[in-house]
C-alpha cells in the first residue's frame, strides 16, 4: 500500500476541488496498476476556509482519504511526522498542497522504488523555464 501524505496550510477552499481531481485520477491509476493507495491530508493550520475544505474531502472521498486536524501549530514537518504515525502504507510519499506531480508519475515512482528496493525516492519536477 502506498500512503501519500499532503500537508495542508492556508489553502482555503480551492484545496478541495484540485484534491478531488487527484484522488479521481489517482483512482483510475492505483486500479490499474493493482496498488492500494491512502490518502492523508494533515493540518495543524486555522484556518476555517482550508478545515472546510478538509471537512468536505473527508465527506465526499470516504475510502482512501483521511483528514486529520492538529489542534496545536508544530509546523509542516511535525505535522507529516504525526502523520506518518497514522499511515498504513509499506510506501510514504508526501506531496504539496498543490499537487504538484500528477498521479501516474506518483504511482510510476513507487512502483520503481518497489523493484528496486530502495529505501527513499524523491521525484523532482524539474522547469526549464525557471533555470537561470
Amino acid at each position: 500500500m502506498l500512503s501519500i501524505i499532503v500537508p495542508v496550510g492556508r489553502e482555503g477552499y480551492e484545496l478541495y476541488e484540485r484534491a478531488v481531481r487527484f484522488v479521481d485520477e489517482l483512482r483510475r491509476c492505483y486500479s490499474y496498476a493493482r496498488l492500494s493507495c491512502e490518502l492523508i491530508f494533515v493540518s495543524d493550520v486555522r484556518d476555517q476556509e482550508t478545515l472546510r475544505a478538509l471537512m468536505s474531502l473527508a465527506h465526499t472521498c470516504r475510502t482512501g482519504c483521511r483528514c486529520l486536524y492538529l489542534t496545536k501549530h508544530i509546523g509542516k514537518g511535525g505535522s507529516v511526522k504525526n502523520a506518518v504515525v497514522h499511515s498504513r502504507g509499506v510506501y510514504i510519499a508526501v506531496l504539496d498542497a498543490d499537487f504538484p506531480l500528477e498521479p501516474r508519475v506518483v504511482i510510476a515512482a513507487t512502483l520503481a522504488t518497489a523493484r528496486m528496493g530502495a529505501d527513499l525516492l524523491v521525484p523532482f519536477v524539474l522547469s526549464v523555464g525557471n533555470m537561470a
